[in-house]
């Protein structure tokens, strides 16, 4: 499930943004998310530097500027499940 957070703000940096969305995240359902889902250009700028984010960064094409998806890829989480 992933939180789906949305800021414009150009003079914000993209690190405070993604913290932003963790933090929304965190608020909503009680735990940590585990990946983030971003423009391929954010996605870069959140990768590169001294200190990598908390979360695992993924950059999707679908995704405009300044968004981000935070939450579990229970897709991932499904297929490391052992079968029934």
């Amino acid at each position: 499930m992933f939180l789906a957070w949305y800021d414009p703000t150009k003079k914000r940096p993209v690190r405070d943004k993604l913290e932003a969305a963790i933090e929304r995240y965190e608020e909503k359902f009680g735990a940590m998310p585990q990946t983030c889902l971003t423009h391929p250009l954010d996605a870069a700028e959140l990768t590169t530097g001294k200190k990598p984010p908390p979360i695992e960064i993924r950059a999707v094409s679908f995704l405009p500027r300044s968004t981000f998806y935070v939450g579990t890829d229970e897709e991932a989480r499904d297929s490391l499940a052992p079968a029934a």
